[in-house]
């Protein structure tokens, strides 16, 4: 009858003993910190990160600025049609001709020989809370006058802009049906607005 043999261990590489890998797996950092971890922002470290809070606070007001710019010749470039229409529609209310003038401030009622001056046409082109200096630069007469049936009697062509946008907004209407179209004006500033120059956006 053959015996059973003893059962035999196996032995682990030395390698891969606990006692081997114990150290490795022990943490590395004592408690409480060295006085190395408790040190902080060294003095060029925390100027660098004013330097870099100042030049994003920087980026975010200038682009700031250039978005109230845009608005503001947006605003100012749709009260000048507003405007227009007001005219036309005062025109057609009081059954007889008047005018508006159009100022730096924006447009105003003006009484002429054959006109009086166009009721409820008073509208300025610059918001108050937006502390942007318009440069408005037209043709139009110094009275545009509107029949008594609406119609234009003077045309003429306006462009705004504003310093911090290169954004330039221009309105034109052409009598006598006194049409209005709002486009981009891709002149030069200056002198007399060219109506061919004001252009859609699609087409700029």
């Amino acid at each position: 009858m053959e015996t059973g043999r003893a059962p035999t261990s196996t032995l682990l590489p030395s390698t891969l003993r606990p006692s081997t890998l114990l150290p490795l797996i022990q943490p590395t950092r004592t408690w409480p910190p060295s006085s190395l971890d408790q040190r902080g922002f060294t003095l060029l470290q925390a100027l660098v990160s004013l330097a870099v809070i100042g030049t994003l606070a920087w980026l975010a007001l200038g682009r700031s600025h250039e978005v109230l710019a845009r608005l503001q010749v947006e605003l100012a470039a749709r009260r000048l049609l507003v405007g227009l229409e007001r005219g036309r529609e005062a025109a057609e209310r009081i059954g007889q001709p008047c005018g508006l003038e159009l100022t730096p401030e924006g447009w105003r009622g003006a009484a002429t020989a054959a006109a009086e001056a166009c009721d409820g046409g008073d509208l300025t082109l610059q918001e108050g809370l937006l502390p942007v200096q318009l440069r408005l630069e037209h043709s139009f007469a110094a009275a545009v006058k509107f029949t008594a049936n609406g119609l234009a009697i003077d045309g003429g062509t306006a462009v705004v802009g504003a310093s911090g946008t290169e954004l330039v907004r221009c309105v034109v209407m052409s009598p006598p049906l006194g049409v209005t179209r709002l486009g981009r004006y891709t002149g030069q500033p200056g002198g007399r607005p060219d109506p061919a120059r004001c252009l859609p956006d699609a087409e700029v």
